[in-house]
């Protein structure tokens, strides 16, 4: 697997975690804040790969790709005739 998480990112998730964690440590934030462990964690582990990033971009290309041919396809349609007549409430 690529890498798909870049060194900002990890230090970002680093400062994060140290911050959530001082503020509950402090008593600023509520229990809440211990979940800066998670992101702490894995910026010093070195974690470089997000699951969740691939399958979003693709899902992303794929939702778009569809639209376009979609719009593609009845760009030249003509409109269709309405019905004339007594109105169908």
């Amino acid at each position: 697997m690529k890498s798909n998480v870049g060194g900002f990112d990890r230090v970002l998730r680093i400062v994060l975690g140290l911050v959530l964690i001082g503020l509950a440590a402090s008593g600023t934030v509520g229990l809440w804040g211990w979940i800066g462990i998670v992101p702490l964690a894995t910026g010093l582990i070195g974690l470089r790969f997000v699951t969740h990033l691939d399958v979003d971009e693709a899902g992303i290309d794929h939702a778009l790709a569809c639209i376009n041919e979609f719009f593609r396809a009845h760009a030249g349609a003509a409109p269709q005739a309405q019905a004339t007549g007594s109105a169908v409430y």
